[in-house]
């Protein structure tokens, strides 16, 4: 199983340099605040998604509004063309 492309004996070596530079009393501390970047990062990546998701929602609904009176202007000009012996 890799995590960011990084396999189970890279993540090893990690957290043994981790170890050696921060010392015991310091990995679970370092370990909380990765945690917590990570899930705000995660927030933000969400938060960005939704709203690029409502732009688009909205600019489609805006074309809709848009393209439904053109539409009846289009249909109303076809009756205009059709000649009055038809009718």
């Amino acid at each position: 199983m890799e995590i960011f492309g990084v396999g189970p004996l890279e993540m090893l070596v990690i957290v043994g340099v981790a170890f050696l530079v921060f010392g015991p009393q310091k990995l679970p501390e370092l370990g909380k605040t990765l945690g917590q970047a990570t899930r705000s990062f995660k927030v933000a990546a969400q938060e960005f998604k939704n709203e690029i998701q409502r732009e688009m929602n909205t600019e489609a609904t805006s074309q809709k509004e848009v393209a439904a009176p053109q539409k009846a202007l289009d249909t109303s000009a076809m009756d205009e063309t059709v000649p009055e012996s038809s009718k």
